[in-house]
């Protein structure tokens, strides 16, 4: 954005930014330098309004717009007002006002501006506290539709009000699921239903509509291979595209410090699959182009923006990749098997291989069935093979399908794609088909 020479901002491990309604500036703050504001020009931080006669009129310091007569009682604005902007690491916009949470000091306190054209005017009356039951701080804040949620852990409140003193008051909506942090949550949005507060949890991904919240990724080793550093999971993030019905979270794979895992969902289909990212991501964003394209950015641990590689600024370089379907339950409920699985893939490099796995059964980590898959003019064959680059350089997408053995059956399975080398841009997209005692 810039830097004015004046003044340092204190780093710190992420920051949270909303683009105000009224002012339409961008507003951000990490929790120790207070809130900055940029204006498309200069950068610069935020100074709390205590003086003007709208504020003080605003706590009923003025009796009119014309002042105080001098025969009344003349009550001090500054004992009403916040001379300062709150500190806090989190900040949010709901029906106009601001919210800030996420004070070091007071780790459990929220608290709000006045509304309007007034948002930059701080009441002290307007806080309050957050109990949660586990005695777990705020860790971030997220609107959905007309809702703003206040979450720990453990735990989502939302905000009640405000009353007619300007006041709000926050009641738990559920408790012992909750989401790691401010910047791992996005909403995801649907044509078929409401919109979902989608986030990332400890044991796993979640998405919250109004009820409880609705596990979408109940185990981190589903996708991952030993699951995630939990220890350093408070710092993932997440990110959703609604031009292409995708989300992404980018969470540390187990013995990893850093986000070196992309989770990508297809949110139309609720597909998975996973990048890898050994540079690190530590924040992700949708941006659009000049005509209007949507596209993700994110941003690495070393200090660039990278794009995903089938951006047209790209360099065209690729990243390890698996795609995994979530458990499927044969039709019925009986046991069954798959008589088929479609996907799609772009261009490979030479002598790069993929492998199907089929996995269910009583031990979820042994394939039920595993092998290479192949292309022989464009016919999938069980066995060894490579993808002939001859036919797949035009990166045109392709439909395959793999014919998996009748012996394979259990009650829950699960489909893994995976290849050892390097995914050249796109998607998979896994079409299961199950099959029923019966054959059909």
């Amino acid at each position: 954005l810039g830097r004015e020479l004046r003044w340092v901002a204190d780093a710190a491990p992420a920051w949270s930014a909303v683009v105000d309604v009224i002012t339409g500036r961008l507003l951000a703050t990490n929790g120790s330098s207070g809130i900055l504001e940029y204006d498309g020009t200069s950068l610069r931080r935020l100074t709390a309004d205590y003086r003007t006669a709208q504020a003080r009129q605003y706590v009923g310091a003025l009796a009119d717009a014309l002042g105080l007569d001098a025969n009344s009682v003349a009550v001090n604005p500054t004992a009403l007002l916040s001379r300062h902007v709150p500190q806090g690491a989190f900040i949010a916009q709901h029906q106009t006002r601001l919210f800030v949470a996420g004070d070091p000091s007071f780790p459990y306190i929220v608290r709000w501006s006045a509304p309007g054209g007034l948002n930059n005017v701080w009441p002290l009356a307007y806080e309050d506290m957050i109990r949660d039951q586990e005695g777990d701080g705020i860790v971030g804040m997220a609107g959905l539709d007309e809702r703003l949620v206040i979450f720990t852990p453990t735990a989502l409140h939302e905000a009640i009000g405000p009353d007619q003193n300007g006041r709000y008051s926050f009641a738990p909506l559920t408790r012992g699921i909750g989401f790691v942090a401010h910047q791992a949550v996005c909403v995801v949005s649907s044509a078929e239903g409401p919109s979902r507060l989608t986030g990332i949890s400890s044991d796993g991904i979640y998405a919250w509509a109004g009820g409880e919240p609705v596990p979408i990724l109940d185990r981190w080793d589903r996708l991952l291979e030993g699951g995630v550093n939990g220890d350093r999971l408070r710092f993932a993030v997440a990110c959703a595209a609604p031009q292409a019905s995708l989300a992404f979270f980018a969470v540390p794979s187990r013995g990893s410090k850093t986000n070196d895992r992309v989770l990508v969902l297809d949110t139309m289909r609720g597909r998975w699959w996973v990048w890898s990212a050994p540079f690190g991501v530590s924040s992700m964003a949708v941006d659009y182009d000049g005509d209007g394209r949507e596209r993700v950015l994110f941003g690495t641990n070393d200090g660039f923006i990278a794009t995903p590689a089938d951006a047209e600024t790209d360099d065209g370089q690729a990243i390890n990749a698996h795609a995994v379907t979530l458990p499927v339950q044969p039709f019925g409920g009986a046991e069954g098997g798959l008589s088929g699985v479609s996907f799609t893939a772009r261009t490979l490099g030479a002598t790069e291989t993929v492998t199907l796995y089929v996995l269910g059964g009583e031990d979820e980590g042994e394939p039920l069935s595993e092998g290479p898959v192949s292309v022989d003019r464009g016919d999938a064959t069980w066995g060894s093979g490579v993808w002939n680059t001859a036919k797949w350089s035009s990166g045109a997408w392709k439909t395959i399908r793999e014919n998996v053995p009748n012996y394979v059956r259990a009650h829950m399975l699960q489909v893994k794609i995976a290849s050892a080398a390097r995914w050249v841009a796109g998607r998979i997209e896994l079409l299961i088909r199950p099959r029923s005692r019966s054959g059909r």
